[in-house]
Protein backbone atom coordinates (compact mmCIF):
# COMPACT_ATOMS: atom_id res chain seq x y z
CA UNK A 1 0.00 0.00 0.00
CA UNK A 2 1.37 3.38 -0.92
CA UNK A 3 2.38 5.71 1.88
CA UNK A 4 0.07 8.51 0.80
CA UNK A 5 -2.87 6.10 0.86
CA UNK A 6 -2.18 5.19 4.46
CA UNK A 7 -2.90 8.38 6.34
CA UNK A 8 -3.50 12.08 5.99
CA UNK A 9 -6.28 14.64 6.03
CA UNK A 10 -9.86 13.61 5.56
CA UNK A 11 -10.09 9.90 4.90
CA UNK A 12 -6.50 8.87 5.32
CA UNK A 13 -4.63 9.87 2.15
CA UNK A 14 -2.56 12.97 1.50
CA UNK A 15 -4.99 13.70 -1.32
CA UNK A 16 -8.05 13.36 0.83
CA UNK A 17 -10.66 15.90 0.10
CA UNK A 18 -11.26 19.52 0.91
CA UNK A 19 -12.27 19.81 4.56
CA UNK A 20 -12.48 22.85 6.75
CA UNK A 21 -10.67 22.87 10.08
CA UNK A 22 -13.92 22.42 11.98
CA UNK A 23 -14.89 19.44 9.83
CA UNK A 24 -11.48 17.92 10.38
CA UNK A 25 -11.77 18.35 14.12
CA UNK A 26 -15.19 16.71 14.17
CA UNK A 27 -14.12 13.81 11.98
CA UNK A 28 -10.57 13.52 13.24
CA UNK A 29 -11.00 10.99 16.02
CA UNK A 30 -13.12 8.67 13.88
CA UNK A 31 -10.68 8.85 10.98
CA UNK A 32 -7.67 8.29 13.19
CA UNK A 33 -9.27 5.17 14.65
CA UNK A 34 -9.35 3.73 11.12
CA UNK A 35 -6.03 5.01 9.80
CA UNK A 36 -3.36 2.30 9.97
CA UNK A 37 -0.43 4.56 10.77
CA UNK A 38 3.08 3.16 10.09
CA UNK A 39 5.19 2.84 13.23
CA UNK A 40 8.34 1.10 14.44
CA UNK A 41 8.68 -1.44 17.22
CA UNK A 42 10.54 1.16 19.28
CA UNK A 43 7.52 3.48 18.91
CA UNK A 44 5.23 0.73 20.18
CA UNK A 45 7.47 -0.07 23.13
CA UNK A 46 7.15 3.53 24.31
CA UNK A 47 3.35 3.31 24.74
CA UNK A 48 2.58 3.63 28.48
CA UNK A 49 1.20 0.51 30.13
CA UNK A 50 -2.59 0.46 30.04
CA UNK A 51 -2.88 2.82 27.05
CA UNK A 52 -4.56 1.68 23.84
CA UNK A 53 -3.38 4.47 21.56
CA UNK A 54 -0.01 5.50 20.21
CA UNK A 55 0.94 9.16 19.81
CA UNK A 56 2.52 9.92 16.44
CA UNK A 57 3.65 13.51 16.26
CA UNK A 58 0.77 15.18 18.07
CA UNK A 59 -2.02 12.78 17.12
CA UNK A 60 -3.34 9.61 18.83
CA UNK A 61 -3.94 6.44 16.80
CA UNK A 62 -5.29 3.03 17.76
CA UNK A 63 -4.63 1.21 14.46
CA UNK A 64 -1.04 0.61 13.39
CA UNK A 65 1.13 -1.01 10.74
CA UNK A 66 4.49 -2.43 11.79
CA UNK A 67 7.18 -4.73 10.43
CA UNK A 68 9.56 -6.89 12.41
CA UNK A 69 11.41 -10.18 12.78
CA UNK A 70 9.89 -13.02 14.80
CA UNK A 71 12.14 -13.91 17.74
CA UNK A 72 9.67 -16.04 19.70
CA UNK A 73 6.40 -17.87 19.02
CA UNK A 74 4.00 -18.71 21.86
CA UNK A 75 0.97 -20.88 21.17
CA UNK A 76 -2.03 -20.20 23.40
CA UNK A 77 -4.04 -23.36 22.90
CA UNK A 78 -5.82 -23.69 19.57
CA UNK A 79 -7.28 -20.19 19.55
CA UNK A 80 -4.36 -17.79 19.47
CA UNK A 81 -0.66 -17.36 18.75
CA UNK A 82 1.68 -14.72 20.12
CA UNK A 83 4.50 -13.49 17.91
CA UNK A 84 7.26 -11.58 19.67
CA UNK A 85 8.84 -9.35 17.04
CA UNK A 86 11.86 -7.05 17.04
CA UNK A 87 13.42 -4.52 14.71
CA UNK A 88 15.78 -6.18 12.23
CA UNK A 89 18.21 -3.29 12.64
CA UNK A 90 18.54 -3.81 16.41
CA UNK A 91 19.22 -7.50 17.16
CA UNK A 92 18.70 -8.16 20.85
CA UNK A 93 16.71 -4.94 21.13
CA UNK A 94 13.19 -4.43 22.48
CA UNK A 95 10.44 -6.80 21.37
CA UNK A 96 6.69 -6.31 21.00
CA UNK A 97 3.87 -8.84 21.14
CA UNK A 98 1.49 -9.44 18.23
CA UNK A 99 -1.59 -11.50 19.15
CA UNK A 100 -3.22 -13.45 16.31
CA UNK A 101 -6.61 -15.01 17.00
CA UNK A 102 -7.79 -17.66 14.57
CA UNK A 103 -11.32 -16.22 14.52
CA UNK A 104 -9.91 -12.90 13.28
CA UNK A 105 -7.89 -14.45 10.46
CA UNK A 106 -9.36 -13.64 7.07
CA UNK A 107 -9.09 -16.98 5.26
CA UNK A 108 -8.76 -20.69 6.02
CA UNK A 109 -5.35 -20.83 4.37
CA UNK A 110 -4.01 -18.08 6.62
CA UNK A 111 -5.62 -19.72 9.67
CA UNK A 112 -3.36 -22.75 9.19
CA UNK A 113 -0.21 -20.72 8.66
CA UNK A 114 2.17 -20.31 11.56
CA UNK A 115 5.27 -18.18 11.14
CA UNK A 116 8.54 -19.38 12.61
CA UNK A 117 11.39 -17.59 14.33
CA UNK A 118 13.37 -15.55 11.84
CA UNK A 119 10.33 -14.71 9.69
CA UNK A 120 9.88 -11.07 8.66
CA UNK A 121 6.27 -10.00 9.22
CA UNK A 122 4.02 -7.14 8.19
CA UNK A 123 1.27 -6.63 10.78
CA UNK A 124 -1.87 -4.49 10.75
CA UNK A 125 -3.86 -4.32 13.98
CA UNK A 126 -5.22 -2.48 16.99
CA UNK A 127 -3.20 -1.39 20.01
CA UNK A 128 -4.68 -3.17 23.01
CA UNK A 129 -3.99 -3.51 26.73
CA UNK A 130 -4.01 -7.23 27.57
CA UNK A 131 -2.84 -9.03 30.72
CA UNK A 132 -1.09 -5.87 31.93
CA UNK A 133 0.76 -5.61 28.62
CA UNK A 134 0.38 -3.39 25.58
CA UNK A 135 0.08 -5.58 22.49
CA UNK A 136 -1.16 -5.51 18.90
CA UNK A 137 -4.39 -7.41 18.25
CA UNK A 138 -3.76 -8.37 14.64
CA UNK A 139 -6.27 -7.90 11.81
CA UNK A 140 -3.82 -9.24 9.26
CA UNK A 141 -0.35 -10.75 9.53
CA UNK A 142 1.68 -11.75 6.50
CA UNK A 143 5.26 -12.52 5.60
CA UNK A 144 7.25 -9.77 3.91
CA UNK A 145 7.96 -10.68 0.31
CA UNK A 146 10.85 -8.29 -0.25
CA UNK A 147 13.49 -6.69 1.96
CA UNK A 148 12.74 -3.41 0.17
CA UNK A 149 9.29 -3.46 1.74
CA UNK A 150 10.90 -3.43 5.18
CA UNK A 151 13.13 -0.49 4.27
CA UNK A 152 10.19 1.38 2.76
CA UNK A 153 8.15 0.89 5.92
CA UNK A 154 10.90 2.34 8.11
CA UNK A 155 10.93 5.45 5.92
CA UNK A 156 7.13 5.68 6.07
CA UNK A 157 7.24 5.59 9.87
CA UNK A 158 9.76 8.44 9.96
CA UNK A 159 7.70 10.47 7.53
CA UNK A 160 4.54 9.82 9.54
CA UNK A 161 6.13 11.45 12.60
CA UNK A 162 7.15 14.48 10.57
CA UNK A 163 3.73 14.68 8.92
CA UNK A 164 1.87 14.88 12.22
CA UNK A 165 4.47 16.86 14.15
CA UNK A 166 4.35 19.61 11.51
CA UNK A 167 0.50 19.47 11.27
CA UNK A 168 0.70 19.03 7.50
CA UNK A 169 -2.94 17.90 7.30
CA UNK A 170 -4.29 21.13 8.78
CA UNK A 171 -1.95 23.29 6.72
CA UNK A 172 -2.85 21.45 3.53
CA UNK A 173 -6.58 21.91 4.18
CA UNK A 174 -6.16 25.62 4.83
CA UNK A 175 -3.82 26.20 1.89
CA UNK A 176 -1.05 27.30 4.25
CA UNK A 177 1.66 24.98 2.93
CA UNK A 178 4.61 26.80 1.35
CA UNK A 179 5.07 26.54 -2.44
CA UNK A 180 8.01 24.18 -1.98
CA UNK A 181 5.51 21.43 -1.10
CA UNK A 182 3.61 21.78 -4.38
CA UNK A 183 5.39 18.95 -6.19
CA UNK A 184 5.83 16.63 -3.22
CA UNK A 185 3.69 13.95 -1.61
CA UNK A 186 3.23 16.30 1.37
CA UNK A 187 0.79 18.49 -0.48
CA UNK A 188 -2.84 19.22 -0.03
CA UNK A 189 -4.81 17.80 -2.90
CA UNK A 190 -7.86 19.30 -4.46
CA UNK A 191 -11.15 17.66 -5.21
CA UNK A 192 -11.83 15.77 -8.41
CA UNK A 193 -12.93 18.84 -10.34
CA UNK A 194 -9.83 20.84 -9.49
CA UNK A 195 -7.65 17.83 -10.19
CA UNK A 196 -9.18 17.53 -13.64
CA UNK A 197 -8.67 21.23 -14.31
CA UNK A 198 -4.99 20.78 -13.49
CA UNK A 199 -4.68 18.07 -16.09
CA UNK A 200 -5.50 15.03 -13.95
CA UNK A 201 -8.22 12.58 -14.85
CA UNK A 202 -10.57 11.56 -12.06
CA UNK A 203 -11.69 7.97 -12.12
CA UNK A 204 -15.37 7.19 -12.35
CA UNK A 205 -16.59 3.99 -10.73
CA UNK A 206 -18.83 2.55 -13.40
CA UNK A 207 -22.27 1.14 -12.62
CA UNK A 208 -22.48 -2.63 -12.25
CA UNK A 209 -24.36 -4.30 -15.08
CA UNK A 210 -25.96 -1.04 -16.13
CA UNK A 211 -27.35 -0.34 -12.65
CA UNK A 212 -26.17 2.67 -10.69
CA UNK A 213 -24.50 1.26 -7.59
CA UNK A 214 -22.23 4.27 -7.11
CA UNK A 215 -22.96 7.79 -8.25
CA UNK A 216 -19.73 9.58 -7.53
CA UNK A 217 -16.44 10.57 -9.05
CA UNK A 218 -13.43 9.06 -7.32
CA UNK A 219 -9.85 10.37 -7.49
CA UNK A 220 -7.28 7.87 -8.69
CA UNK A 221 -5.66 8.16 -5.27
CA UNK A 222 -8.84 6.79 -3.70
CA UNK A 223 -8.49 3.58 -5.72
CA UNK A 224 -4.93 3.02 -4.47
CA UNK A 225 -3.90 1.43 -7.74
CA UNK A 226 -6.78 -1.05 -7.80
CA UNK A 227 -8.66 -1.75 -11.00
CA UNK A 228 -11.63 -3.75 -12.20
CA UNK A 229 -13.59 -5.88 -9.77
CA UNK A 230 -11.13 -5.38 -6.93
CA UNK A 231 -11.57 -1.61 -7.19
CA UNK A 232 -15.36 -1.97 -7.19
CA UNK A 233 -15.34 -4.22 -4.12
CA UNK A 234 -12.96 -1.89 -2.28
CA UNK A 235 -14.95 1.27 -3.05
CA UNK A 236 -18.24 -0.41 -2.09
CA UNK A 237 -16.83 -1.53 1.27
CA UNK A 238 -15.22 1.88 1.79
CA UNK A 239 -18.52 3.62 1.01
CA UNK A 240 -20.92 1.43 3.00
CA UNK A 241 -18.77 -0.11 5.73
CA UNK A 242 -18.12 2.85 8.06
CA UNK A 243 -21.83 3.34 8.81
CA UNK A 244 -22.10 -0.22 10.14
CA UNK A 245 -20.39 -1.60 13.20
CA UNK A 246 -19.90 -5.00 11.58
CA UNK A 247 -18.97 -3.73 8.13
CA UNK A 248 -20.16 -5.15 4.81
CA UNK A 249 -21.17 -8.83 4.65
CA UNK A 250 -19.76 -11.02 1.90
CA UNK A 251 -23.28 -12.08 0.84
CA UNK A 252 -24.11 -8.44 0.11
CA UNK A 253 -21.07 -8.18 -2.13
CA UNK A 254 -22.01 -11.41 -3.90
CA UNK A 255 -25.40 -9.93 -4.80
CA UNK A 256 -23.98 -6.85 -6.50
CA UNK A 257 -24.85 -7.01 -10.21
CA UNK A 258 -22.07 -7.20 -12.74
CA UNK A 259 -19.57 -9.06 -10.56
CA UNK A 260 -17.97 -12.40 -11.34
CA UNK A 261 -19.23 -14.26 -8.28
CA UNK A 262 -16.72 -17.08 -8.77
CA UNK A 263 -13.83 -14.68 -8.13
CA UNK A 264 -15.30 -12.42 -5.42
CA UNK A 265 -13.80 -14.45 -2.55
CA UNK A 266 -10.43 -14.56 -4.29
CA UNK A 267 -10.50 -10.78 -4.72
CA UNK A 268 -11.54 -10.28 -1.09
CA UNK A 269 -8.63 -12.48 0.02
CA UNK A 270 -6.30 -10.37 -2.12
CA UNK A 271 -7.61 -7.10 -0.66
CA UNK A 272 -7.19 -8.53 2.83
CA UNK A 273 -3.68 -9.88 2.32
CA UNK A 274 -2.54 -6.58 0.81
CA UNK A 275 -3.91 -4.52 3.70
CA UNK A 276 -6.78 -2.78 1.87
CA UNK A 277 -9.53 -4.36 4.01
CA UNK A 278 -9.83 -6.55 7.10
CA UNK A 279 -12.31 -8.99 8.60
CA UNK A 280 -14.22 -7.18 11.33
CA UNK A 281 -16.63 -9.17 13.53
CA UNK A 282 -16.11 -12.48 11.70
CA UNK A 283 -14.61 -13.89 8.51
CA UNK A 284 -17.54 -12.71 6.38
CA UNK A 285 -17.75 -9.02 7.37
CA UNK A 286 -15.30 -6.50 5.95
CA UNK A 287 -14.16 -2.96 6.65
CA UNK A 288 -11.52 -0.93 4.85
CA UNK A 289 -8.19 0.02 6.38
CA UNK A 290 -7.86 3.70 5.53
Amino acid sequence: MAFNDSFGPGDGGFGAGDMSSSQQNNAGSNNQDKVAVPVTIQDLCEIPRGDEKIIVGTQPFSTVRVVGEVVNVVRMGDQAIEYHIQDVDTPGGPTFVVMCYRSATPSPSETEETFVEGSLLHVVGKVRSFDDRVIIMSFQTRALEDEKEYKAHKLEAKLAHLYYEKTIAQKAASGALPPTFAETMLRGSSDAATSKAAGGQPSVVQPYGGQQVFNEVVDNSKLRGLTGQRAKLFIYIQTHGPARDAGVHKDELMKLPGLNKDSVQKDLDYLTSEGFIYSSTDDEHYQTIN
